[in-house]
């Protein structure tokens, strides 16, 4: 595949302590959705639900779905429901971090993509160096 082919995609790097924490509070919640329906009515149906997509669904959701797309313009991460649009043009620099702030990274070995006006999103592809050759690829000068 060439470097330049629009919708190149890029699956997240998943550390195991990250697919460990999802499974657990899938399992978690699931048991407290069983326990809260065990209590018939409507307030305890809502929560019921509310733990299940929160606590169940989300997070397996976020570990099955976290990429980094490159398309024609843009290059766009997705994890579950989220998503973060990056214009070629607005890339300032990609730099290796560790930092535990949030975004569409499911593993330590992260980038931190610097953009725009001190914007930050850090990601963790799995194929960092084909990561790293196809930003390099949509933001030299040609």
């Amino acid at each position: 595949m060439s470097v330049l082919s629009n919708d190149q995609v890029f699956p997240s790097k998943v550390d195991l302590w990250v697919t460990v924490s999802c499974w657990l509070s899938a399992a978690v919640s699931l048991f407290a959705t069983v326990t809260l329906l065990g209590h018939p009515s409507f307030g305890m149906g809502v929560l019921a639900a509310a733990v299940l997509l929160l606590g169940g669904v989300l997070p397996l959701w976020l570990i099955t779905s976290t990429r980094y797309a490159f398309g024609e313009a843009a290059l766009t991460a997705r994890s579950g429901p989220f998503r973060w649009t990056i214009p070629y043009p607005e890339i300032r620099e990609v730099v290796p971090s560790q930092s535990l702030l949030s975004g569409p990274a499911l593993s330590m070995d992260r980038l931190e993509i610097r953009y725009s006006s001190g914007k930050v999103l850090l990601v963790s592809p799995e194929d960092r160096e084909g990561f790293l050759a196809a930003v390099a690829a949509r933001t030299s000068p040609a």
